[in-house]
């Protein structure tokens, strides 16, 4: 069986792309190095993470019960979630002017807090991306979903250019009444669970090939990118005509790699990814109560590295934590069996 480590360590590396977005790692020392490596190069994090899970989760053979167990780890979760960052949303009064409906859109598609998207439009877009392989062809699914991140595109980085003809406008203006983003479960994450499901069972490139493609590719998004910001084209900055091939190539790339595989990986980017917004708030707390904001806060690299650690030593102590547990249950169990 082919180990499947590679794509464990590129998780853990992904979830400190994330945190460098949240931060904007380079904005203090040069604005738009900051924009090409956050807003462009680290876009790659999330589709990664959809990627995975189709890989591992998705197929048009899985049962059903699969599928609804992944359902109801990603509501479990999500809930979970919810609560965690439940005293920051009330701290912040980011509820203070909400009307019952906003409480039900919050929840149920944009998420109650700014990482939190992730989980709805998951939800979403597995179950969009199951029926398709179900009910038609690998092609089909490609193509159905591929248009859909293309009317995803218009409603992101290039919302200033469909914006200019009257007709698309009011199509886009109509998604915005109901999501915040277009990068949501319809428009953005089928394509890519789909693309790590392929992938789960074809081979498209060799390794050179694979590491060519990647290279050219990236450099043509972050001119994609550059051109669109230059030009203020983006309503937001998650989706690149190019990033999917980018992702392919990438994806393919670690499945050369013959690494074994990582449950503390695996575990720990799962917590990193969970609990980096607290830490962003512990340390802009701290820098405050030790009147050090201008260096610990707007140094922006040092924010970021602040937030790192304190999120990697989290996650260390809760897997450390959950593997003692684990010791405990199936000593428990030992015993039970013995008695």
């Amino acid at each position: 069986m082919k180990k499947t480590g590679s794509l464990d360590s590129f998780r853990f590396l992904a979830c400190f792309l994330v945190i460098s977005i949240h931060t904007s790692i380079f904005v203090s020392y040069n604005p738009t190095l900051d924009f090409i490596f956050t807003r462009i190069i680290a876009r790659v994090a999330v589709p990664f993470f959809l990627m995975v899970t189709g890989y591992f989760s998705l197929r048009e053979d899985v049962p059903t019960k699969k599928i609804s167990h992944l359902f109801m780890k990603i509501l479990k979760e999500y809930g979970w979630l919810i609560l965690l960052y439940l005293p920051l949303n009330i701290y912040g009064k980011h509820f203070a002017n909400f009307q019952v409906m906003d409480y039900f859109k919050a929840i149920l598609i944009d998420g109650t807090f700014y990482h939190l998207w992730y989980f709805p439009s998951l939800f979403l877009g597995v179950w969009i991306t199951w029926y398709l392989m179900k009910f038609f062809q690998e092609k089909a699914v490609f193509w159905i979903t591929f248009c859909l991140y293309l009317i995803g595109l218009g409603g992101d980085s290039y919302y200033g250019i469909v914006s200019q003809i009257p007709n698309l406008k009011q199509f886009y203006d109509g998604i915005f009444l109901v999501f915040e983003y277009t990068r949501n479960g319809i428009f953005y994450m089928p394509l890519f669970l789909f693309l790590g499901s392929y992938l789960s069972k074809h081979s498209l490139m060799k390794q050179k090939a694979s590491s060519l493609i990647f290279l050219v590719s990236m450099g043509l998004m972050i001119g994609e990118g550059l051109l669109l910001h230059q030009y203020g084209l983006q309503r937001h900055d998650a989706m690149y005509l190019t990033l999917p091939i980018v992702m392919v190539c990438l994806f393919s790339i670690l499945l050369t790699l013959n690494v074994k595989p990582s449950i503390e990986k695996r575990y720990e980017s799962r917590v990193i990814y969970y609990i980096h917004p607290w830490m962003i708030v512990v340390v802009r707390f701290l820098a405050k109560a030790l009147h050090q904001t201008p260096l610990l806060v707007q140094q922006s690299l040092i924010f970021y590295l602040l937030v790192c650690v304190l999120s990697y030593i989290f996650a260390k102590q809760m897997y450390q934590i959950h593997e003692r547990g684990s010791v405990c249950k199936e000593h428990g169990l030992k015993l039970a069996k013995k008695a």
